[in-house]
C-alpha cells in the first residue's frame, strides 16, 4: 500500500520552522510533531517496523509521574503540598521579616542610615510587586515545576549576590530583586501548586498547606536568626542563598508536577463521605470562572488583597 497525499500532508505542514516571533512551545512542536506524524502514519500502514531507530526513540509518550509516586500510600498531591510549602518558607530572603533578620547588621556594615534604607524598601517593595503579575501567565504555560525551579534558582543566585554588596547602589538592586523574586513571584508561585491537585479536598489541603508553611516559617526564622547573630549576615545569606540553589530548585524539578493528569495520574482519591462515612467520589463543585476585570470588581478580590497584603 502507497502513501496518499492525505497521509504526508500532515508532517510537511509541520516541518515548517517557525516564525521569528514563535514562542519556545511552537518551537518544540516544530521538533516533535513531525515525529509524531510520522510515527502515526507508518502505524497506520503497518510500516513502524521499518522507521528509523531516532524516530521511534523521539516520538513523544505519556507523560509520567516521578517514580516515587508509585511508591508512595498516599495521594502524590499530599507531597505537592508539601514542597509548595517549603516554597513559601523559601521566600524569607524576600520578606519584611526576613530583611529585618539582618536590617541592624546591614546599617553598620553599608553606613546606611535608617531613612536611606527605609527609602530602599519602600521602592523596592512597590517595584518587587509588579513581578506577581506574569506569574500566573507563566505557570498556565510552562508549569508549576519549571516556574518554581526558575524562581528559585533566581531568588538564590540573588541572594548570594546580596551578600557580597558593598554599596547603596548595590544594596538597592539586590533588595529589589529579592522583593520581587521572593515576597511576590515565588509566593505566588507557591500559591499555585495545590488548587491544580485538590477539587472538592482543596479546602482541606490548603489548611494543611498553611500549617505547613507557618510551622516552617517558626523554624526558619530562629535558625537564621541565629546565624545572623553568631556568623554574620553575610554568611547567613550565603547558606539561604545556597538553600535555594542546592535544595529548594532541586526539589521543584524532581517533584513538582503540573497537575496529576499532566504526569498519567488519576485525580485525587474518593474521599469518606460525610453523611455515611462510606467511600464516594469526593464533593464536587463547579470550578467559578472569572477574568480579571471580573475579579476586581468583587469586595471578596479587595477584602483579600487588604489581608494579604503585607
Amino acid at each position: 500500500m502507497g502513501l496518499s497525499s492525505h497521509d504526508i500532508r500532515p508532517v510537511r505542514t509541520h516541518l515548517a520552522p517557525p516564525g521569528p516571533g514563535s514562542s519556545l512551545l511552537n518551537g518544540y512542536r516544530w521538533v516533535c510533531e513531525p515525529i509524531e506524524a510520522v510515527e502515526s502514519t507508518a502505524g497506520r500502514l503497518g510500516l513502524r517496523e521499518y522507521l528509523p531507530a531516532f524516530v521511534t526513540a523521539f516520538a513523544p509518550t505519556a507523560p509520567r509521574p516521578p517514580a516515587i509516586a508509585a511508591r508512595l500510600p498516599f495521594y502524590f498531591g499530599w507531597v505537592q503540598v508539601a514542597v509548595a510549602a517549603l516554597a513559601m518558607v523559601a521566600t524569607l530572603p524576600g520578606r519584611t521579616q526576613g530583611l529585618g533578620l539582618i536590617t541592624e547588621p546591614l546599617l553598620r556594615d553599608l553606613g546606611l542610615t535608617r531613612v536611606t534604607y527605609a527609602e530602599i524598601n519602600l521602592w523596592a517593595t512597590l517595584l518587587g510587586s509588579a513581578a506577581c503579575i506574569s506569574i500566573g501567565n507563566l505557570v498556565d504555560r510552562f508549569g508549576s515545576r519549571w516556574v518554581l525551579t526558575a524562581l528559585s534558582l533566581a531568588l538564590g543566585l540573588v541572594v548570594l549576590a546580596f551578600a557580597q554588596v558593598h554599596g547603596f547602589v548595590a544594596a538597592a538592586i539586590a533588595i529589589t530583586l529579592t522583593r520581587a523574586l521572593g515576597q511576590s513571584a515565588l509566593s505566588v508561585a507557591s500559591l499555585s501548586v495545590t488548587p491544580q491537585w485538590f477539587d472538592g479536598r482543596l479546602p482541606r489541603a490548603m489548611a494543611v498547606y498553611s500549617v505547613l508553611l507557618s510551622v516552617g516559617f517558626m523554624i526558619a526564622f530562629p535558625l537564621v536568626g541565629s546565624f545572623v547573630v553568631n556568623h554574620g549576615w553575610r554568611a547567613a545569606w550565603v547558606v539561604v542563598g545556597g538553600f535555594l540553589v542546592l535544595c529548594m530548585a532541586p526539589l521543584a524539578a524532581i517533584l513538582i508536577r503540573r497537575s496529576p493528569e499532566d504526569c498519567g495520574l488519576a485525580r485525587e482519591p474518593a474521599g469518606p463521605s460525610r453523611a455515611t462515612g462510606s467511600e464516594h467520589e469526593p464533593e464536587s463543585f463547579e470550578e467559578p470562572r472569572a477574568s480579571l476585570a471580573d475579579a476586581i470588581r468583587t469586595r471578596a478580590f479587595w477584602g483579600f488583597a487588604a489581608g494579604a497584603g503585607r
